[in-house]
């Protein structure tokens, strides 16, 4: 029997994600332009 790992690969590959947003954040980036980021590479 095989199990993948692939769930927490998307995870980390998900908390690194987040990670990133925050610290643009906290560089001075308003929050409405990571909103609009966010949607935009969503949609992709």
């Amino acid at each position: 029997m095989h199990f993948s790992i692939n769930p927490y690969r998307s995870w980390r590959a998900a908390q690194r994600g987040g990670i990133g947003y925050v610290l643009l954040w906290l560089l001075g980036v308003p929050l409405p332009i990571l909103i609009i980021f966010g949607l935009l590479r969503g949609c992709a």
